[in-house]
């Protein structure tokens, strides 16, 4: 791996952080969940589509750095850990079945997606 291809991935890694960073901080609270999901879900489905393309440092860098840092399982690892607050543990598990699902579901969509029409 190329110097240029780490701070690409760097560079990318960090704006995918910021804008995870502004979409959760510009939305109200209760709605953080929703954002979550949504961050994980479209970033699962970046990847996807540039795991469709041909291999190439950008596509790495993109799937690695930015939708690397988009995704926020970290987060939602800590949502899931029941507290005297959180949901119950049901709805912490469908949370989390839910992530996963449709992550899973969305990478391999925007797979097929790719594959067909490019």
């Amino acid at each position: 791996m190329t110097l240029s291809v780490i701070l690409m991935t760097a560079g990318l890694g960090a704006l995918g952080a910021v804008v995870r960073w502004l979409v959760l901080n510009i939305t109200p609270n209760r709605m953080g969940r929703l954002w979550i999901f949504i961050a994980n879900v479209a970033g699962s489905a970046i990847v996807g589509a540039f795991a469709a393309l041909p291999e190439s440092p950008f596509s790495f860098a993109v799937m690695a750095g930015f939708c690397g840092s988009l995704t926020t399982f970290s987060t939602l690892a800590v949502q899931l850990v029941p507290t005297p607050n959180a949901p119950s543990r049901g709805r912490l598990l469908g949370l989390g079945i839910a992530h996963i699902g449709a992550s899973v579901l969305a990478c391999w969509l925007a797979f097929e997606l790719a594959t067909t029409f490019l």
